[in-house]
């Protein structure tokens, strides 16, 4: 089994800022290699064409919303990682989110620290992913 960084993540907004906030964050990361999307559709078929594991999403953007690309992401795969970053402070969304299968769920304005913070433990557990992987001789 090849350790699997760097991996691919998923950075969907429709805000180009917050995009791009969030890909400075991944700049800071060798482990992570950036796929960014303004639009929300596109992104959800590259991510099931490419098998995409780790993603990080705004919950509410037109068309296929935050919710939409959770709840796809886990038909796909049951170990997809996914971070949402959300301007909509409802508690039962974020419930909602966590339900179907997000890791996290980060408010906005978000700052870098926290994204990285977010990031880092996503690359923790892939790490002690693989730690596992080679102790039990599967790599």
């Amino acid at each position: 089994m090849k350790f699997p960084f760097p991996l691919e993540i998923a950075l969907i907004d429709d805000e180009p800022d917050i995009v791009e906030l969030t890909n400075m964050a991944v700049a800071r990361f060798d482990e992570f290699t950036p796929i960014c999307f303004h639009d929300s559709a596109e992104a959800l078929k590259v991510i099931e064409e490419r098998k995409v594991r780790v993603i990080c999403t705004d919950l509410e953007m037109p068309g296929v919303d935050g919710q939409d690309i959770i709840d796809a992401c886990k038909n796909f795969s049951w170990n997809t990682d996914i971070i949402v970053m959300t301007g909509v402070a409802n508690l039962e969304r974020a419930f909602k989110c966590f339900d179907s299968g997000a890791w996290e769920v980060l408010l906005k304005p978000v700052d870098l620290a926290r994204i990285c913070a977010a990031f880092n433990r996503v690359v923790d557990r892939y790490k002690l992913w693989h730690e596992t992987c080679q102790k039990l001789g599967m790599d």
